[in-house]
């Protein structure tokens, strides 16, 4: 077989496994079912299945009624900002996901606002600064940036800026763990309630963060999730889902997060672990006292 031959056969080879993939994700892009057998094919982790278990959940749950007693809420950042610019790189799939994040969290603070009005009222300014929660934003600096640039240029004008915190992360740690690390330092958050929004593809390591060495929640803290996307319907999904199949468990074994996803007795168990510390290490220095 000549040369020219092998060439014309590698090209067709390219074509057709292009075609292909192309078909797939036409084929999974309106059917939930054959997107998980998709990413089941693609993936040799033995933990695919418990995280397509945890995200076939998600898919069949509507994000629940707002909770009117929350007083934070943490929109964690994505890989494109609010305006819909790419942050991590160029080719990133979904660079709107910043977007929808941010506009969710800002759904959900409104309906905060109305739960303590009348039916029926208008949610004015006056009423969004006496009932509204706080939003609190941590990104990388292009993330921030560009919040701010929309607040700036009048594009965001549906929640006031004074009612964001637009946290900075640690250049050493641009992810998950730096963003509840970030929340950990800045805000003291016990005795309240708070809504995580973030991508439904994610919140698998969110939950188990929370339930790790670097949650920021002190006791009788109330924690509701809002997620984007739980229809599983956004660009590169796919990939994002493979991505977190690979990742999740090589964070476990590091220790950076919980073996399971957080429900809210785990915050009961970690407050719990805590007072017992703090019990041994008084008890330990009355000990020492007494043999001094």
């Amino acid at each position: 077989m000549t040369t020219l031959n092998l060439c014309k056969i590698r090209n067709f080879l390219l074509v057709l496994s292009a075609s292909i993939l192309i078909d797939l994700s036409v084929a999974y892009g309106d059917n939930f079912d054959d997107l998980c057998t998709h990413v089941t094919s693609l993936s040799q982790s033995s933990f695919k299945e418990t995280y397509l278990e945890e995200i076939k959940n998600l898919h069949t749950s509507p994000n629940g009624v707002v909770d009117p007693s929350l007083k934070y809420v943490f929109v964690l950042s994505g890989r494109g900002s609010y305006l819909k610019e790419p942050v991590d790189s160029a080719d990133v799939k979904d660079p709107a996901d910043d977007y929808h994040r941010i506009e969710l969290g800002i759904n959900v603070a409104k309906q905060i606002v109305a739960s303590h009005l009348e039916e029926g009222s208008p949610l004015t300014a006056e009423a969004i600064q006496k009932y509204g929660p706080i939003i609190v934003y941590n990104g990388r600096p292009k993330h921030n940036e560009d919040l701010r640039k929309a607040f700036h240029e009048g594009i965001l004008t549906h929640y006031p800026e004074d009612k964001f915190r637009i946290l900075d992360l640690d250049p050493s740690d641009w992810s998950t763990r730096g963003q509840f690390v970030s929340i950990k330092n800045e805000l003291s958050l016990s005795n309240t309630s708070v809504a995580i929004v973030t991508h439904a593809y994610h919140a698998p390591r969110v939950k188990r963060m929370i339930g790790s060495k670097w949650h920021p929640f002190g006791p009788n803290t109330n924690v509701f999730f809002h997620l984007v996307d739980r229809d599983f319907k956004a660009p590169g999904i796919a990939e994002d889902m493979l991505g977190e199949i690979d990742r999740i468990p090589r964070y476990i074994k590091n220790g950076d997060l919980a073996p399971h996803p957080f429900n809210q007795k785990t915050i009961e168990i970690l407050e719990y672990n805590t007072i017992v510390y703090y019990i041994k290490i008084k008890y330990y220095l009355c000990f020492r006292r007494l043999l001094c």
